[in-house]
């Protein structure tokens, strides 16, 4: 039996959409977020190839998310026997908005925040909220345990972006990418440049880059063009018997 007939018989529909729109809406590397939620990289990879497909077709991808889950889903209710009216006026509140515009962490982050506990005994089902929020069950669980991962893979990264900024200040804020990449990996450590890019766009870390040289002279094609004094002959005898002079453009900071 291929991988694929296993992977599809383990997860829902409703699990795999969760994961690529948390793929969507992280910013996060495929293998990262197949890391923090406990599936394979190359399953959750498919998974978004797969939506790609379904969104180029017209088959409800990405951007249908929410309104795919929607238009069959029945209103939130409370519990039959009465004991719990407030569903209506909670998914009032909730669904102001467009669900296509939340991002899917924001409604796990608020199903925890808003869910029935110890610490919460006024609070709302997990059920009820994730029909409201319309996300499933097992994306959210799935959350909850990778939670952990989460945790230490931000640590990671802390760490990590302390170390840019770190061999940044040494080349005098001129490293890029690319040259950061290469000595992070001379310091032991193993990674892409993307990640490095990455990082150092979303804390604001910038090299500098290397402007275009330009030849500033700009003959007068009027003028009469000077007379070669020395016949491109730079030989002398003694010193003083030929002056030559040149002009190097050095580039600065100011410009």
């Amino acid at each position: 039996m291929s991988k694929k007939s296993n992977t599809s018989k383990r997860y829902t529909p409703e699990f795999k959409r969760d994961a690529v729109a948390l793929v969507y809406s992280s910013g996060r590397t495929v293998t990262e977020v197949a890391r923090d939620i406990g599936v394979s990289p190359e399953g959750l990879r498919n998974w978004v190839n797969q939506d790609k497909t379904d969104s180029r077709a017209g088959a409800g991808g990405r951007a249908d998310h929410g309104r795919a889950r929607g238009a069959g889903a029945t209103a939130p209710q409370g519990p039959r026997d009465g004991t719990d009216d407030r569903g209506a006026g909670k998914s009032d509140r909730l669904l102001r908005e467009p669900q296509d515009e939340v991002d899917v962490a924001a409604r796990y982050t608020f199903v925890d925040a808003e869910k029935a506990g110890p610490d919460r005994p006024d609070g709302y089902s997990t059920s009820l909220l994730c029909r409201a929020l319309k996300i499933s069950r097992s994306g959210y669980y799935a959350y909850l345990a990778a939670r952990p991962n989460a945790a230490a893979t931000a640590r990671e990264e802390e760490e990590l972006v302390a170390e840019i900024r770190q061999i940044h200040e040494e080349s005098r804020r001129a490293y890029g990418a690319p040259r950061i990449t290469a000595a992070l990996r001379r310091r032991g450590r193993r990674i892409n440049r993307k990640r490095v890019e990455r990082l150092m766009r979303e804390h604001d870390i910038r090299g500098i880059t290397r402007r275009k040289r330009r030849n500033l002279t700009k003959p007068d094609r009027r003028a009469a063009p000077s007379p070669d004094l020395v016949g491109r002959d730079f030989t002398a005898t003694e010193p003083g018997t030929k002056l030559v002079s040149d002009i190097t453009y050095l580039p600065t900071l100011a410009g």
